[in-house]
């Protein structure tokens, strides 16, 4: 039973998503997935017309969409789909202003054509505006000169770059020139609201788009398992972070004091790389150490320790074991002169530093310090909930475990502007 849907205003199930992927085979790249002239530009061209948008959904996110509505069609439909169903191919469609408005995912049953899907890529158009479960979106190939086009409601054309000349792929006869389209035909009237709760329902399905950190549970092991859709990722730490065992709480000292194991951590991380002309520990006794960090800092056991007082702490720790050229700072609150801010602490970690840092109200750890020792970011073309188009996360020893494996999101699930 072939099913076809045109426009199809989807309705979103729960479904237990199968264990294949679309998007573990090859996808071919045609004269489809080409810029055309003038897209992309970071400026205004020679005409002073202004450079075309770029699409709310890119091509990666476009086949985790396909994957979607291929297991949900399987789930819940008689369908000429099976579960080796691949993408055969991926065309980009452009609108009468030359942006990418949508994305046509042709797929295949083995050798046999097996459908497209044609995906939106601004949330204007629905994210599934068709689909159809047999033969091919586009006999043969595109030329280089060659583009296509989306109405903005059932019709598709191949454009002559050079003449603007449309052509209906599927009568090969309706003949018009690109302007036409824009000056005579009326825009399609768009259920918004409806189109509205499709995309944030299949983005809440498929993972698109989203940057999901906890606000609340456990630690964070894998900040993978919370971002999808984003364009790319930088990761640093420390050198040779991840490899050494640092202190928990209660190793040096009763009643889990988290800002002195935090330091201790931090004199552990120069210690173990062994690059040091002398020891930083004091007479070589880690619980003598931590007890005088402590007094130094003034930690008390009800109020713990304000961290203004690390950095002066610290230097009068380094001038008693004789250590002259120690240099440290102190980065406080949103608003102070030296904040610590996300561009400081990437900074830091880039040069090889790793720096105690607490974090205020967070849902696990509420108010700690540990030794930040990596980190990772997410950057995605679109504001994410925080508002930014990055999803940033400190790598930890969090001092509740020998290892620096967690991590802490910066912005979710903690109060940032009291970061210390």
């Amino acid at each position: 039973m072939k099913i076809v849907g045109k426009r199809l205003i989807c309705v979103i199930l729960a479904v237990a998503m199968f264990g294949f992927s679309l998007q573990s085979f090859e996808v071919d790249t045609y004269a489809a997935e080409q810029e055309v002239p003038g897209i992309n530009q970071s400026t205004e061209d020679s005409q002073g017309q202004e450079a075309p948008e770029e699409p709310d959904i890119n091509k990666e996110e476009a086949k985790d969409i396909a994957e979607f509505q291929v297991d949900e069609t399987l789930e819940n439909q008689e369908t000429d789909w099976k579960e080796g169903t691949e993408i055969r191919k991926v065309y980009n469609l452009y609108n009468e202003k030359e942006e990418i408005c949508a994305y046509v995912v042709e797929l295949k049953n083995g050798t046999e054509d097996a459908g497209y899907i044609v995906v939106g890529a601004v949330e204007e158009n629905p994210p599934i505006i068709e689909f159809q479960t047999s033969g091919r979106f586009l006999d043969g190939k595109l030329q280089s000169d060659e583009y296509l086009l989306y109405d903005g409601s059932i019709n598709y054309y191949k454009v002559d770059k050079d003449t603007k000349k449309a052509t209906n792929i599927e009568t090969d006869k309706e003949s018009f020139s690109i302007e036409d389209i824009e000056s005579d035909q009326e825009e399609p009237e768009n259920d918004t609201a409806g189109i509205k709760e499709e995309w944030k329902e299949i983005k809440r399905q498929t993972g698109v788009g989203n940057s999901t950190p906890p606000t609340n549970g456990g630690e964070v092991l894998y900040p993978n398992q919370y971002e999808n859709g984003y364009t790319s990722v930088i990761r640093r730490t420390a050198p040779d972070a991840t490899f050494y065992r640092y202190f928990e709480m209660t190793d040096l000292g009763p009643g889990g004091i988290c800002v002195p194991t935090a330091a201790c951590n931090l004199l552990k991380y120069y210690m173990e790389r062994k690059r040091l002309k002398q020891s930083i520990v004091m007479n070589n006794d880690w619980k003598l150490t931590f007890n005088k960090l402590k007094s130094y800092f003034n930690t008390s056991e009800q109020n713990g320790t304000d961290m203004k007082n690390v950095k002066p702490g610290l230097d009068r720790y380094f001038r008693e074991i004789g250590i002259q050229d120690a240099i440290t700072h102190y980065y406080g609150f949103d608003g102070d002169r030296d904040a610590a801010d996300w561009p400081e602490m990437k900074r830091r970690i880039d040069f090889g530093e790793p720096f105690v840092y607490r974090v205020s109200g967070h849902y696990m750890y509420k108010e700690h310090a540990v030794l930040a020792v990596g980190y990772v970011q997410y950057n995605y073309s679109t504001n994410q909930s925080t508002g930014l188009k990055t999803s940033r996360y400190l790598q930890v020893a969090d001092g509740w475990e020998e290892h620096a494996n967690r991590y802490i999101n910066v912005h979710v699930g903690c109060d940032p502007t009291f970061d210390e």
